[in-house]
């Protein structure tokens, strides 16, 4: 090992140290890489910068450069295509957690040209920064900006969900800071009117970071909840949504959730009653995969009950995983894993109780993937797999031959990049230009890039 590349891992080490935070191993090896790039005022150079043109062709795929102002991209973390004000117009729903931004993108005419996308910032201080101790934050963030280019926490995801009934769709943002852990953004009529969002605190604990959120009903009454991981602490909760705008109620499901990056909420045994699914993963050990289920009062801990639906062994993890019904049969099976890539069936039709076994088959090996997506992608009629790698710098996805349940799916590269898709963070499938087929939305936060792949691959099949 090199000199130069020794004294940057005992930097990043240093600077795990400082922050006091506990960090899974992504963000350290995100700490690492990022070490590894040139800085601008905001933080670090994009290296899109400088190239031919925003709109470039890989294969069946067009891609169009959709922000790479480093002083809003950086740390481009995740994008979300979703119409959110009901206009047949799919918008792009983006964070990026070094700047703490929460951003809107919306195009008029052609959404094939990045000229036509225009940037609304909704928030540019989402979690709000760390008011406590002036003088060792101060010391902090100055230590990031030298060494890191900037806050190593902030804005970290956004969900979807109309929170308070009104019919518009909200958005839901994991802070990640220490000051602000949800944030709930109320949607105005006009989406693009950025002072009429109206932001509310929905859970401030000063102390956990909350990472990952996803949005269902857990008590059954109708309206939407909330469900976090946060990293300080090992937990797992949930938000009662209560009516109110600000402080939910809060309910401990699980205190050992190690290394949890990922939630979900969807019913996967079938009784009627949504779950909570989340991972937990110890390198050394290998990860799991466990879904919680309840019995009685949801606010209570003690009625809920971890189900652990697969273990993996060391050196592989389940951090990241996607909820689908891959095989088209009415239940929900999960897309997980890393390096290798599985599809794991569910076991449990309505007549079947508890603690059935999960098969899985291996999709592909050798694949760090960052995010999973999956969809119709070659409009064949079932359930491909998008994944980013963040290791190999590239947006693959995974052919379904109809089959579903077997090993070692045909791989496509959509595209492989060390310049603008450098540690490719986030890939959500969705039909941006309303052909009918589906589109990748991509972030790279080490590129600090948001991207855009139109499908062309269903148009190139009609003409052969």
């Amino acid at each position: 090992m090199s000199k130069n590349r020794t004294r940057v891992i005992i930097i990043a080490i240093t600077i795990l140290f400082i922050t006091g935070s506990a960090y899974t191993g992504y963000e350290f090896y995100g700490a690492y890489k990022s070490l590894q790039l040139t800085k601008k005022k905001h933080g670090y150079k994009s290296p899109y910068q400088g190239l031919a043109s925003p709109t470039f062709t890989r294969g069946d795929w067009m891609g169009v450069l959709i922000d790479d102002n480093i002083k809003y991209t950086d740390g481009a973390h995740n994008i979300i295509p979703y119409d959110i004000d009901g206009d047949d117009k799919v918008e792009l729903i983006a964070n990026s957690y070094r700047t703490d931004a929460l951003i809107l993108y919306k195009y008029d005419d052609d959404p094939h040209s990045s000229v036509n996308w225009s940037r609304y910032v909704i928030d540019s201080s989402v979690g709000g920064g760390n008011p406590r101790r002036p003088v060792i934050t101060f010391i902090k963030s100055t230590l990031r900006e030298k060494l890191l280019g900037g806050f190593t926490s902030g804005a970290h995801y956004t969900a979807i969900a109309d929170l308070n009934n009104d019919t518009r769709n909200d958005l839901i943002v994991a802070g990640d800071y220490r000051r602000y852990d949800i944030i709930w953004y109320e949607a105005p009529k006009d989406i693009t009117n950025i002072s009429a969002w109206r932001k509310h605190i929905i859970y401030q604990n000063n102390s956990h970071r909350v990472y990952a959120i996803e949005i269902g009903d857990i008590d059954g009454d109708s309206d939407q909840d909330v469900v976090f991981v946060s990293k300080t602490d090992n937990g797992l909760g949930w938000l009662e949504n209560n009516g109110s705008s600000t402080d939910w109620p809060m309910t401990w499901i699980d205190n050992s959730c190690t290394r949890c990056a990922t939630v979900r909420v969807a019913d996967l045994d079938r009784d009627g009653q949504n779950d909570v699914i989340t991972s937990k993963d110890d390198p050394p050990k290998g990860g799991t995969l466990h879904f919680f289920s309840y019995s009685g009062d949801a606010r209570i801990q003690r009625s809920w009950v971890d189900h652990r639906i697969a273990s993996f062994p060391a050196g592989q993890g389940a951090g990241v995983f996607e909820i689908a019904d891959v095989d088209g049969d009415g239940d929900l099976d999960i897309v997980t894993g890393f390096p290798d890539l599985y599809v794991l069936e569910n076991p449990y039709p309505k007549n079947v109780g508890h603690g059935q076994e999960w098969r899985r088959y291996k999709v592909g090996h050798g694949y760090m993937s960052r995010e999973i997506d999956v969809g119709d992608i070659d409009g064949d009629g079932d359930s491909d797999i998008m994944v980013a790698d963040e290791s190999k710098n590239m947006v693959i996805w995974f052919e379904n031959s109809g089959i579903t349940f077997y090993e070692n799916w045909k791989r496509h590269v959509v595209d492989h990049s060390n310049d603008y898709l450098r540690w490719c963070h986030s890939v959500e499938l969705g039909d941006v230009d309303g052909d009918g087929d589906l589109d990748i939305a991509v972030s790279a936060t080490a590129s600090n890039v948001f991207l855009l792949y139109f499908n062309s691959l269903i148009k190139q099949s009609e003409k052969q």
